[in-house]
């Protein structure tokens, strides 16, 4: 299976750590060592891949998720960048007046969640 080479295999490779850790117990601990070593290789090699700016950020997160999971070094940036953009580009597509139905209450939940300033949940007038 190609992991490095054109934009496709980081969705490909997204898909196999989703499945590692949806079904650790069938996919992983049943590999020998050997065969372990070679899948993290195969997902560290993913990395040379640079997707594009959109939800594609969230398939080199998910790498780097298995990553963790599989108790080798794993890249926290990828994974913060990736959820940071993909909301930052969710709550641009909010319409404005989405925002006036918001009580002050909801407002405050939502930039504490999110950790953007105040003025980014502000309604627009």
């Amino acid at each position: 299976m190609n992991f490095n080479h054109g934009s496709r295999p980081v969705v490909d490779a997204a898909f196999l750590a989703l499945a590692i850790v949806r079904a650790p117990t069938e996919l992983w601990t049943t590999l020998d060592a050997r065969t372990q070593q070679r899948v993290i290789a195969a997902l560290q090699s993913s990395r040379v891949i640079q997707p594009g700016y959109s939800n594609w950020l969230l398939f080199s997160a998910m790498v780097e998720a298995a990553l963790s999971f599989m108790g080798v070094w794993w890249d926290p940036m990828r994974v913060d960048y990736a959820i940071r953009t993909v909301d930052t580009m969710r709550l641009q597509t909010i319409p404005a007046t989405r925002h006036k139905k918001l009580d002050e209450g909801q407002r405050l939940r939502l930039r504490s969640c999110r950790r953007l300033p105040p003025a980014a949940l502000t309604p627009h007038t």
